[in-house]
Order: structure tokens, then sequence, then C-alpha cells
């Protein structure tokens, strides 16, 4: 997507519970009153923004300047649809971007930016090593469950670190703080070294959680068997009662 003719000066939508990769697509909420003016933007042909994740304890409404982080991406609007009190609005990701300088108009936050590109740190043969690595890391993850095999054959497509991060990073339970702090980080193989961090921690707990349901399937099985255990026995004794009874009164 050719980015030289786009404006310098784009309006700013602020995101929340989220942080916006390069070469992520995905959909985000907005309020009403948001949603009504990228509806105006598109009705006039204008379908860049830009992406800023809302600082975490900010109020939710009218998010100012000082709310917001500096550091965000260039988005393409794919479309938009409005849904009950709000709107959802699917975008593409193209380029990360720093903010220049905040521009107040009304009370719409519009700014200037320019292009953030992270450092170029790997040779050919480094980055293609940090991509199998990464690969074989969320496959090692991903066979873990029969569902994702598909998911996985995608990836394995997929020619670029950041198309990897963009696509992964929505499904990791990790912080706000977290993700913001990955997409600034400038230096690709550290990037690249801190997304492999985060995705063998997300292993390990996967791991521990999956061997504590391992363990309270083993207690639960056996809880049940000796629950099935007392209940022969008792039928047992009851039944030999009952025939000791029956001999004495023979008796």
């Amino acid at each position: 997507m050719e980015h030289k003719n786009i404006s310098k000066e784009l309006f700013v939508i602020p995101v929340f519970d989220t942080v916006v990769m390069p070469s992520m697509s995905t959909k985000i909420r907005l309020s009403n009153e948001t949603g009504k003016r990228i509806n105006d933007l598109m009705s006039m042909g204008q379908s860049f923004a830009i992406a800023l994740t809302v600082k975490k304890g900010s109020k939710i409404s009218h998010p100012t300047e000082e709310n917001l982080y500096k550091i965000g991406c260039l988005i393409h609007i794919d479309s938009i649809q409005k849904s009950d009190n709000l709107y959802v609005v699917y975008i593409k990701s193209l380029k990360r971007i720093k903010i220049e300088k905040f521009v107040k108009n009304m009370d719409e936050i519009h700014a200037k930016y320019t292009f953030f590109p992270s450092d170029s740190d790997l040779d050919e043969k480094s980055r293609q090593s940090l991509m199998t690595y990464i690969i074989n890391t969320i496959r090692a993850i991903g066979n873990t469950f029969q569902e994702t095999k598909q998911f996985i054959r995608d990836i394995e497509n997929i020619k670029t670190s950041e198309e990897i991060i963009g696509l992964i990073i929505p499904f990791l339970p990790i912080s706000i703080l977290e993700k913001q702090e990955l997409l600034e980080i400038d230096s690709e193989r550290q990037k690249g070294m801190r997304f492999i961090d985060m995705l063998l921690q997300q292993r390990n707990s996967l791991e521990l959680q999956l061997e504590m349901a391992r363990k309270f399937n083993e207690k639960l099985n056996k809880s049940h068997r000796e629950t099935i255990l007392r209940e022969q026995l008792k039928t047992i004794q009851e039944e030999l009662g009952e025939t000791k009874k029956s001999s004495k009164n023979k008796k």
C-alpha cells in the first residue's frame, strides 16, 4: 500500500485495552462519538488514521494528549459497522509511527507524525534463525491443541517476524504495558528476542496449567474410584447384613 501521499496530520483513534502492532489486521471498538467521526471521514475519502493506546488508568471518555502513548501505528480503515451503542472498525495496521505534535481540533485530537521503523540490526542469516526459533516455539505451544494445526500452517507461510508478532500478540495474556513496551523497542533483534521470551513464559505457564489440570483429573478420578468402591462396599455390607438376618430367622 502506497504511503507517500498520506497526509502528515491525521485523526487520532484512542485504543483501549489493546496495542495495535505493525502488520496487524484487527477490529477496534469505538465510542459512538468517535465512530460517527470515522464514518464522516470515510465518506470524505479519508481512510487513514493514527492508532494510539490509552494509558492504563485513564478515563475512558475523551482521553487527552497526556493519556496517550506517543508511539503507535498508522492504520488503514477497511470498514466500519454500527453495533448497539458503539461502532466496530476493521483496520489494517501499516507502519509504526512516532508523534511529533498533537493538534487539537475542537474536541478531536489530530497529530503530526513521522514513520518510526525498527533498526535493521540483523543480517539475513540471523533473521532467518530468529524466524525459525519463533515458529518452532509457537508450534511447540500450539501442538498442545488439535484446533491450532491450520493456524500454525498459516504462520509457517509468514515471511517476517513483524507479521508474526502482529498476528500473535493479541492472543497473549500479557499486560497492555508489556505490549506497548514491545512496540517501542527499536532493535529488530531485541524485539524478536523479547517476543520469544514472552512466548516461552506463556509456554511455561501453559505447561503448568496442563500439569495442574492433569493432577486435578487424577485426583478427581481417584476420588471417584474411591467413592464407587465405598458404594460397592456399602452395598455388599448391606447384602451380607440381610443374609445374616435371614439365617437367624431360619434358626
